[in-house]
């Protein structure tokens, strides 16, 4: 028996059958996309509200995101961003502060420069004349010396500086700190001394700890007074550096030992030149440095300053 077919038919069956396998396979698509637009819509639900939420804040808003706003998958972004802005908040009030102090403490000097130079351009006589410039260029060193104050306390403060590990010799450095200083000492007659076994190791950022040894020298030195005497001790005891400056000055009343670590704090009836910096600059950069800095009596009279950081 022979069974025969039209091309006609044929492809009429064909067609049918490609056109509902396409009906098919379309509407399994469209299916599988909706599903997941809206799989994705649902998880990238709480991605947007933390973006909107970042978008909606003000440029100086800085205050913690709160990381319940997310899955438990996204809480650690949260949690980095927020340690990001309480970097930048630190830093911004880092900045603060020293904007606020430089202009405090800068306006007089400026204007005593300012007086000083007019004095000495209409003096007439010579010797007056050179009298004024001596203490035009007298302030210029305090104002000198105060600016740069202020830059090491800026860069001082936690989170105005990236972290470093510098290894730092503490004998090596108050040696050569104390070779930077002996010119002043002998001028004012100042005997400067130094007891280190051998090299005391400490890791941490060398130029701050350079600058906390020369704030501490350089005010031992300043409050001496002629025929004075400042040792300088390096040393190390169960596992921490321990670093002495020892002067026979007037010394600091023990109701005042926790104010001078204040910015700008000066002991009434102190004739010797400073900002009121030196000590606050000690102690930004030993506590940064992860350290402890204490006042007492010398013995025979004067002040004791001890710092002790860890070990390297």
């Amino acid at each position: 028996m022979t069974v025969a077919v039209t091309h006609n038919s044929q492809y009429a069956m064909r067609r049918q059958l490609w056109l509902s396998d396409f009906a098919k396979q379309f509407v399994l698509v469209f299916l599988a996309s909706l599903v997941t637009i809206l799989g994705l819509q649902r998880g990238l639900a709480p991605a947007l509200r933390l973006r909107d939420a970042v978008r909606a804040r003000g440029r100086n808003r800085l205050d913690p995101l709160p990381p319940e706003m997310v899955q438990s998958e996204l809480r650690p972004l949260v949690h980095a961003l927020n340690d990001h802005m309480e970097r930048v908040q630190s830093q911004m009030a880092a900045q603060r502060r020293f904007v606020s102090n430089a202009a405090h403490q800068l306006r007089t000097p400026l204007a005593l420069i300012s007086t000083q130079a007019s004095v000495a351009a209409r003096e007439g006589d010579a010797a007056r004349r050179d009298e004024a410039l001596a203490a035009l260029r007298t302030s210029t060193r305090q104002i000198s010396r105060l600016a740069g104050q202020l830059l090491t306390l800026s860069r001082a403060e936690p989170g105005s500086r990236r972290p470093r590990g510098d290894v730092t010799d503490l004998s090596k450095a108050a040696r050569e700190i104390l070779e930077a200083h002996a010119e002043e000492a002998l001028k004012r007659n100042i005997d400067v001394g130094l007891e280190a076994d051998g090299p005391v190791i400490v890791e941490g950022d060398g130029t701050m700890l350079r600058e906390m040894l020369v704030n501490l020298i350089d005010n031992a030195i300043r409050y001496s007074g002629a025929d004075g005497r400042v040792t300088v001790s390096v040393g190390h005891v169960d596992g921490s550096a321990i670093v002495t400056v020892e002067d026979n000055g007037p010394g600091i009343p023990e109701g005042q030992r926790e104010q001078v670590f204040e910015r700008f704090y000066r002991i009434m009836g102190t004739e010797s030149e400073g900002s009121g910096l030196g000590l606050a600059i000690v102690r930004e950069v030993v506590e940064g440095a992860g350290g402890s800095v204490s006042l007492g009596d010398a013995e025979g009279g004067g002040l004791i300053v001890t710092v002790r950081l860890p070990l390297a």
